[in-house]
């Protein structure tokens, strides 16, 4: 998810900066367009994912429990796809942005309780949980 953004921010932003010095548009125009330009990609790949993911593994087979999965998995989605925006956006080049989100992720695996569990992770490093995507 996260990865392929930041090649894809790092070839817009000269065009952008370039369109935004002539004058052509707002910043705000070319985000809320490409938001809508890409919500329909980047719904197909967590629906394709619920979908299959949800059946095999015989979760609870009502309809409203679907939506609720999908949901959830939607948001989990966006706020991934967010937070690499957040540090593409931030860089100049991918080599600047791939170490500082390595170092995050690696942060949010300790966090998340995969590899940890949550009694023996630090009361002052604790709440990173919370902001994790």
């Amino acid at each position: 998810i996260i990865f392929p953004l930041f090649s894809v921010v790092e070839t817009e932003r000269h065009v952008l900066i370039k369109e935004r010095r002539a004058g052509t548009y707002r910043l705000s125009a070319y985000f809320i367009s490409k938001a809508l330009a890409e919500a329909i990609m980047d719904t197909i790949a967590p629906i394709a994912f619920c979908a299959t993911i949800y059946y095999v593994t015989n979760l609870n087979n009502g309809p409203d429990r679907f939506f609720i999965f999908t949901s959830l998995v939607y948001l989990g989605f966006f706020a991934g796809q967010s937070f690499g925006l957040l540090f593409a956006a931030g860089a100049s080049k991918v080599e600047e942005a791939t170490p500082p989100i390595m170092v995050a992720f690696m942060v949010f695996m300790l966090v998340s309780g995969f590899f940890v569990s949550g009694d023996n992770i630090p009361e002052w490093f604790g709440w990173l949980k919370y902001v994790d995507p």
